[in-house]
């Protein structure tokens, strides 16, 4: 059966094609959560927070914000680290298409610079209440071109539901596992095979196997190969050996970078 359409439907069939189009050239990086995985927050605002109620301070479910890893919600290049008079030690991330973070308040100096290309899940320093600040938190902002233009987060491909008045529990799912590489020798750090605790942790040539693949929980590394923690000799002085061991809260098993 022939059908014969008339003018105005294969106009809007044309419309109709124009419209369907591939994803936008600003499309949002697929941000996450910048704490440590598994880690809960609660996110928060108020009506005069700057730039806008779109600025979310972060606090720590259970206490013990002070001091936690912050790490990079999407790969970036860091386009500042440094001090600045009302968010204290701080970093801007620009990403892809246009889009940036900004996180304030670090406890001290950013463990990133200026220039530095970070990953997602990278430490960028950790979380504290310099500059302008009442208590130990981050403020973190997504924006758009401009930290002044910052707009309603989202992570995990979800918009947040924060408001003034309505906080929101959040679980860190940045897990990435990466690999820790030595600056002075570009080696990784590598479990030994079979990875029981105990299992001796040395430097080897990066080739991107699991044993060499860490994930930071709070401020333990977790390997990749066999969900055991990077561990300190007891004592540890200078030659301590390191190696994995089953994951507990002891201090020998606590990292900073």
């Amino acid at each position: 059966m022939n059908i014969k359409w008339s003018s105005p439907v294969l106009a809007l069939l044309a419309l109709s094609t124009v419209l369907v189009v591939p994803a936008h050239a600003d499309e949002r990086p697929p941000f996450l959560l910048p704490f440590a995985c598994g880690q809960e927050w609660v996110a928060a605002t108020r009506s005069d927070h700057s730039p806008n109620p779109n600025s979310l301070d972060f606090t720590k479910v259970g206490g013990g914000s002070n001091g936690q890893p912050i790490v990079a919600a999407a790969a970036g290049r860091v386009t500042f680290a440094g001090w600045d008079s009302g968010g204290g030690w701080m970093v801007n991330i620009s990403h892809a298409n246009g889009w940036g973070t900004t996180y304030l308040h670090m406890i001290e100096r950013p463990s990133v610079g200026n220039g530095q290309n970070v990953y997602q899940g990278f430490q960028l320093g950790k979380v504290g209440s310099t500059g302008n600040s009442s208590g130990p938190h981050l403020h973190f902002q997504q924006w758009r071109t401009s930290p002044s233009n910052t707009v309603r987060s989202e992570f995990n491909g979800w918009q947040v539901t924060v408001g003034v008045g309505r906080s929101q529990r959040l679980k860190s799912q940045n897990c990435t596992p990466l690999e820790m590489k030595n600056a002075a020798n570009t080696k990784c750090l590598d479990a030994a095979a079979g990875g029981g605790s105990g299992a001796a942790v040395t430097l080897y040539d990066c080739w991107g196997g699991n044993n060499q693949k860490w994930v930071w929980e709070g401020n333990q590394l977790k390997n990749s190969a066999n969900g055991k923690c990077l561990d300190a000799e007891a004592g540890a002085a200078n030659g301590a050996r390191v190696m994995v061991y089953d994951c507990w809260d002891g201090r020998n098993q606590q990292w900073w970078n």
